[in-house]
């Protein structure tokens, strides 16, 4: 008998298939029952590599022994007519026709049934996909328009034509004939150094000097040339003194876009043409390729280059990474030794120290309070530095206590510039984030002046607040439709980015997040996104992400993961983890974070206090958490159902200590209630003064929590 019938007499190939689509249906069973059992993703990783090693174990076996009527023998012990192999091969064929059929049906629930519960909470998400995928591209696009980084000419500016120019021969303006040959020489150097600006076409030198020496209009030159600009410039020498005069001459109309005069002492030729060829080539790039007019003061205090390095490190800190933004750092505290107590240079600084502590894994401690220290620095030197401003803001903006003082620098921003458009975006995600009447929003949005915000934008946001105030549904609006499609699809497009920017939208958010992730996945953006997993009931994909986040360097948005890992999952696997607890990062939330008391830390140092038996960690942390306004503003928000929280837990720990009966259940909580009564309160008035924006901004849950801390269970 051949191999093949052999292995088909001792049912291996039975076995076989009955033990795979066993372990099949078990690794399916496992995969959806862990994230309601918080398992660790190591147990189903364990679970399918015993599986694995038992499977050729099980063939072995199969082959080796045969089950008789006396029970399990010896293949070879059981002779051919004893056999009752074809017997056994029938049951067997019954459980695998059983086998398959649960796999079958498993697979047409799967498919049909519990996909569609899945598309209840993301096909939103997926169909706009694209839409704010472009959104992101072009938010980054226009932020990233001045990194010197790609060093790459702005189509869109220029009508896609090409930026040529010409660099004419200086003029020799001294008396000296041996003087000629450092004037070629520094013509050559400027050309050669515009030459290396990529997207600028550059004049060949033999095209250019054969104008050496000729009187003769700028336009016709330009014309003959075919260049969209020249430069042209002279040299004059007195004694060890020389004086380089250069300008960038549009051709069109021969206007002068810019003229420099540079003084130098006549030492190192070599080195005066390189650095004068510098100054030029950063100098054309801030007048053809950047052409951003906060830079304009600048260059009554630097000279061109160090301008550039400015408009370099803006852009490095744009891309919100951290290996480039401590590459900015650098490159502003370098140029604050050269030019020291410049607003301009420090503005940069506090902006990028404190994008720094947003994206760093890690955190020296201070990062925050070392930015608001320097921004309060400039606006010292210069009330107005949009840098430093914008900073305190988005500072003050994270604290209830300072949310006064947020207010105040937004709108300062608007006072010193009416005419900028995020200055006015700014002022619109604060009202947002405060959780603003919409009636109060749409006072705000029509004192825009005209031509700020392009008119779809204005519509957009009018839609949004117009489906406040008639208690319309934000996802019906992301949906319709009107007659004109192209209309419709750019104002959807608008309407979806300002639901987003407003955080009117979970799915969106999540989009946003996710590309963004695709993009960069540094700390902030990955912990942006497990939180939004965790909110939308993804707990796997939650978990799947925890492990590309870096848990215990102590930073920032280690802290912040930490905080929510320990929350939503159960002690063990937290250790597991590695993950630090609630309690390690109170240093750090008293240094660097002002002791906040947000709801979901609260909510976390209370669990490990409870699971640990240390009352003492929160009876700690809420002394010194600062007094702040109870109010229904979003930080205040946030922070007043954390002090609740922690409130009730310690009077709870202390009544029990102190033996009180059940019936002094309503003296224990004193403290609490008196907080809570009064936030309830606020609560109500904002319900009985703007019903619309209660439901719009969804602060029935947040009164419902209030409510069973302030005993008014019939509200």
């Amino acid at each position: 008998m051949g191999l093949f019938q052999e292995l088909r007499r001792r049912n291996v190939f039975k076995v076989a298939s009955v033990y795979l689509i066993t372990a099949w249906i078990l690794m399916q069973i496992i995969a959806v029952i862990s994230p309601y059992l918080h398992l660790p993703i190591l147990f189903g990783t364990g679970i399918t590599v015993v599986l694995l090693l038992a499977f050729p174990i099980v063939c072995i076996f199969a082959w080796a022994f045969e089950l008789t009527p006396e029970g399990i023998k010896r293949s070879h012990e059981v002779g051919h007519d004893d056999s009752i192999g074809h017997i056994t091969g029938k049951k067997m064929n019954i459980i695998l026709s059983v086998l398959l059929m649960l796999a079958v049906g498993y697979l047409f629930i799967d498919k049909l049934f519990l996909a569609e519960m899945n598309k209840v909470t993301l096909t939103k998400a997926i169909s706009i996909k694209a839409e704010v995928q472009n959104e992101a591209v072009n938010s980054t696009a226009n932020n990233l328009k001045d990194s010197a980084l790609t060093q790459q000419l702005s189509s869109e500016n220029k009508g896609n034509i090409a930026l040529t120019i010409a660099v004419l021969p200086f003029v020799n303006m001294s008396a000296d004939v041996q003087q000629e040959f450092f004037v070629d020489g520094l013509t050559e150097e400027i050309l050669n150094g515009l030459a290396k600006i990529k997207g600028l076409l550059v004049t060949g030198r033999t095209s250019s000097f054969a104008y050496k020496n000729k009187n003769m209009d700028m336009r016709t030159i330009a014309k003959a040339l075919n260049v969209n600009y020249l430069i042209e410039g002279s040299v004059r020498k007195s004694g060890h003194k020389i004086r380089i005069t250069t300008q960038l001459i549009e051709a069109q109309n021969g206007t002068h876009l810019f003229s420099e005069t540079f003084d130098r002492d006549l030492v190192d030729i070599f080195a005066i043409q390189e650095e004068i060829s510098q100054q030029v080539a950063s100098a054309l790039k801030l007048s053809l390729v950047y052409q951003d007019k906060r830079y304009d003061t600048a260059l009554g205090k630097l000279d061109y280059i160090a301008v550039e390095q400015l408009v370099i490190a803006r852009g490095q800190i744009v891309e919100y990474t951290e290996k480039p933004i401590k590459a900015a750092l650098k490159t502003l505290k370098q140029l604050d030794q050269q030019y020291p107590n410049t607003a301009e240079i420090l503005g940069l600084l506090a902006y990028g120290k404190m994008m720094l502590s947003s994206t760093s894994a890690m955190s020296d401690g201070a990062f925050l309070d070392k930015s608001e220290d320097i921004a309060k620095q400039v606006l010292i030197i210069s009330p107005s530095n949009y840098d430093a401003l914008s900073t305190l803001g988005a500072i003050y903006d994270d604290y209830a206590q300072y949310q006064h003082l947020a207010r105040q620098t937004y709108q300062n921003i608007l006072r010193y510039y009416p005419g900028k458009k995020s200055a006015y975006t700014r002022m619109l995600d604060f009202l947002a984030s405060s959780l603003s009447p919409c009636s109060k929003i749409k006072q705000f949005i029509d004192s825009i002046p005209q031509n700020v915000f392009p008119t779809i934008d204005l519509q957009a946001i009018t839609l949004l607040l117009n489906t406040c105030a008639t208690n319309g549904s934000i996802d019906q609006l992301l949906t319709n439709k009107v007659k004109d499609e192209k209309q419709s699809a750019a104002l959807n497009k608008r309407v979806k980015y300002y639901a987003w920017s407003l955080g009117l939208a979970t799915d969106l958010a999540y989009i946003k997040v996710q590309s963004l992730v695709d993009k960069n996945p540094n700390q902030r953006y990955l912990v942006s996104l497990y939180s939004l997993q965790l909110a939308m009931g993804a707990t796997q994909q939650a978990q799947q992400t925890a492990i590309r986040i870096n848990s215990v360097d102590g930073g920032f948005w280690s802290w912040y993961f930490s905080q929510y890992h320990y929350l939503y999952f159960d002690h063990q696997y937290h250790l597991n983890k590695g993950v630090r607890t609630p309690e390690a990062f109170i240093s750090m939330m008293k240094n660097e974070n002002k002791n906040l008391s947000k709801f979901d830390f609260s909510l976390a140092l209370i669990k490990q206090a409870r699971q640990e038996h240390k009352p003492s960690i929160v009876v700690g942390y809420l002394a010194s958490v600062p007094n702040f306004p109870i109010e229904v503003a979003g930080a205040n928000n946030r922070e007043t159902l954390g002090l609740m929280a922690m409130q009730y837990y310690v009077e709870t720990i202390k009544a029990e200590k102190s033996d009180q009966l059940s019936k002094h259940q309503s003296s224990k909580h004193q403290l609490s209630q008196a907080t809570s009564q009064q936030f309830l309160m606020k609560l109500k008035n904002y319900r009985q003064q703007y019903p619309e924006s209660f439901l719009f901004w969804e602060l029935a849950s947040t009164a419902f929590i209030t409510a069973f801390y302030a005993g008014d269970y019939d509200y």
